[in-house]
């Protein structure tokens, strides 16, 4: 019988890759530093349909590379640099493109409003 994969986060997450968090409020681009994979052992609260051994969502260190949210750049509050470990569940990877897209929409809009 083949074992069932209960890992539903991004499986070709590594160290270095670009990520937004779902789980932190605001526009923060991070950075995963580290990223550890993750088994269910002796002692651990294992759902009914898992077992002891099986792998789940990996651990993810990440910290913050850019605030991009405008709000925060108005009201000139603190850069500050945010580090976190959480479920990599949370975490959606970014790309180029998906930066290059969001900058485009900002940038017509711009046009948009001031012609």
């Amino acid at each position: 019988m083949k074992s069932l994969s209960f890992v539903n986060s991004d499986q070709s997450l590594k160290v270095g890759d670009l990520v937004f968090s779902t789980y932190h409020k605001g526009e923060y681009l991070y950075k995963i530093i580290n990223i550890e994979r993750r088994f269910y052992h002796k002692g651990d609260f294992i759902p009914p349909e898992r077992s002891m051994g099986d792998e789940y969502n990996p651990i993810a260190k990440i910290k913050s590379v850019v605030n991009l949210g405008i709000v925060n750049h108005l009201v000139r509050k603190k850069n500050r640099k945010i580090v976190a470990i959480l479920d990599a569940a949370y975490l959606v990877k970014v790309n180029k493109d998906i930066l290059l897209n969001h900058s485009k929409k900002v940038h017509d809009l711009s046009n948009e409003l001031f012609p």
